[in-house]
């Protein structure tokens, strides 16, 4: 009896492990194959289905966090003594790695001669990370507002940008309550935007052997 228990359990875990690996096998790097099959590039050219990039559902392939600090020093005088009072708060905002997100605008970049992504992460905000194709790599990467500052601006505010994983129990919780998109192949890298849709490639073959023609 122990033994059927032992061996259903591992036909458990295989049946998860495969429902794993089926669930993983179309999150994939948003790269030039995938312009392609969308009918955005072709040979090179920039083609008109760029609407096809709504398709998509993303994500990013390692957590980002962006932090706005605000500072308000206040001065007065008593009595002839200055005094200051500094009020400093700082706003943390985490996107997880496996968090989707919906492209709700696309422009070229025409300085970069490149396409850039704005992607939705806050369902409903309207408010867009920006991303863009680095036709060297084969990657679309977070665009920096100043990349020499690692700044970004986002929902009205200037946010420092930084790849560290989400802490928190806020962090926490959506980490153990969603389901993981991303590998850790990506975590020594800079974020990618990758993405999962119905971008299927069917190739099909017919073969035959021609008999001749006799007089």
């Amino acid at each position: 009896m122990n033994k059927n228990k032992y061996f259903d359990l591992g036909l458990l875990l295989v049946g998860l492990a495969l429902v794993s690996l089926v669930s993983c096998a179309s999150i994939k790097p948003m790269n030039y194959e995938a312009m392609e099959i969308l009918g955005v590039m072709s040979d090179g050219v920039r083609e008109g289905n760029v609407e096809n990039f709504k398709n998509f559902q993303y994500f990013v392939s390692r957590d980002i966090g962006l932090t706005a600090t605000e500072v308000d020093t206040q001065t007065d005088v008593n009595r002839g003594r200055a005094f200051s009072s500094t009020r400093i708060h700082r706003d943390y905002i985490d996107l997880l790695a496996s968090t989707p997100g919906k492209c709700l605008d696309y422009k070229y970049d025409d300085e970069k001669d490149t396409i850039m992504l704005g992607i939705e992460f806050d369902q409903g905000s309207n408010n867009l990370l920006w991303f863009y194709y680095d036709p060297e790599d084969d990657f679309f990467y977070l665009e920096y507002t100043n990349r020499a500052r690692q700044e970004i601006d986002y929902a009205g505010n200037t946010y420092k940008v930084s790849y560290e994983q989400a802490t928190g129990l806020g962090a926490t919780v959506k980490r153990l309550t969603t389901l993981n998109k991303t590998s850790e192949y990506y975590q020594n890298r800079e974020p990618l935007l990758l993405y999962e849709g119905s971008d299927t490639r069917r190739e099909t073959e017919s073969r035959r052997t021609l008999g001749g023609s006799r007089l």
